[in-house]
């Protein structure tokens, strides 16, 4: 009987600690299609479970063809960045949230698809070890 009581009480506390576990953006999806210069469209940032405490601080937004998207540069077209400490989001649960972003007035590529890259600053891991990634979708600009 002892045992079982042991076992509840420890898969109890896993319950509990498995919640308060930190998550990652993992990765970005938008639904914009047809926008233009000077347009606001909706990026949901998506967030998964991870087993170390993470934290982001920063993340910067980027524009660059479909096509010619290289690894983790943000692009020549350079969008909004966001302070996530300041808006709430540099500590997530497991789900998503939506930043608004917005096509430069100024941007003169040719209609199509484009990427809308990103960059997150953040800590991981209980040394606070650095970290950064780029999660990244695709938008339709029309002129």
């Amino acid at each position: 009987m002892y045992g079982l009581k042991s076992l509840f009480i420890g898969a109890t506390a896993l319950v509990a600690a498995a919640s308060s576990v930190a998550a990652i953006p993992t990765s970005l999806s938008s639904t914009a299609k047809d926008v233009k210069p000077g347009d606001k469209f909706t990026v949901t940032v998506h967030t998964n479970s991870y087993i170390q405490n993470s934290e982001e601080y920063y993340v910067k937004f980027g524009l660059t063809p479909t096509g010619k998207y290289v690894g983790t540069a943000l692009g020549a077209n350079l969008l909004e960045g966001y302070d996530l400490v300041a808006i709430g989001k540099s500590k997530t649960a497991h789900g998503q949230f939506d930043l608004s972003l917005t096509v430069p007035s100024e941007f003169s590529g040719a209609a199509g698809n484009y990427t809308v890259t990103s960059a997150f600053f953040g800590t991981v891991g209980a040394s606070g070890g650095l970290w950064t990634h780029s999660p990244n979708t695709t938008i339709t600009i029309a002129k």
